[in-house]
Order: structure tokens, then sequence, then C-alpha cells
């Protein structure tokens, strides 16, 4: 999956692009994308060779383009993934509350049942 700044500009280029091959300028996809860290033309080759995107052309700034599947739905898996990660966490809290409880409620017991053994036979005065 695409991370840092290869991630930023195949988000900004979900946004820019439709279907099919779009003409787009550099100017357009650094504007969209903000501050990336590395060159334009090594994030777009790496988009290319992860299967992200196909590239048609590219002379002096101007890229012809399409977003291929993995690309679409790039933003949709990483909400997903997101998701998935906050359940887990959640589920994660359920189990160590539940274990915590019981832990606590068995304790208890144990010390009720010590107590009762051994102060408990013994009538009062």
């Amino acid at each position: 999956m695409a991370e840092g700044d290869t991630g930023a500009l195949l988000r900004a280029l979900n946004t820019i692009c439709g279907d099919g091959y779009q003409i787009i300028e550099e100017a357009e996809l650094l504007h969209a994308s903000a501050a990336l860290h590395e060159p334009l033309a090594a994030l777009m080759s790496r988009l290319h060779a992860q299967g992200y995107i196909d590239v048609r052309y590219a002379e002096d700034g101007v890229y012809c383009l399409r977003l291929l599947a993995p690309g679409r739905h790039y933003a949709e898996d990483r909400a997903r993934a997101f998701v998935r990660a906050r359940r887990n966490a959640r589920r994660r809290l359920a189990a160590l509350f539940a274990a915590a409880f019981s832990g606590a409620f068995l304790a208890t017991l144990l010390a009720l049942g010590l107590f009762l053994l051994l102060w408990g036979g013994k009538g009062g005065a």
C-alpha cells in the first residue's frame, strides 16, 4: 500500500481524475497534493510500478494518465482499514475489561470463602 508522499499524491489523483485517461499538469498535482518531499516524477513512477496508475506519457510537466482499480479504491481501502483497527481496539478493550472484572470477582469470592472458612464456623459468646 502507498504511504507518505505517494499516498498523498494518490489521494490527489483520486480527486482530480475520473474514468479514463486524464491530461494533468504538474502544477495542478503539486497544488492538490500540498507539500511533497520527493520529486513528482519519482512518485509517479513508483505509483506506476506499484500498479496504481497507468501513464500514457509524461512530457514537460504534463502527464496523461489514468487510475487503475487499486488506485481508485485506495481511499476506500484506507477508510476500511481505519474502521477495522478501531473495531479491533474496542474488542481488545472490552476483553481486557471483562478479564479484569472477572478476576476481581473471583478474588472477592476467594476472600469471602476464606473468611467464612476461618472465622465463620466460630460462634459468638
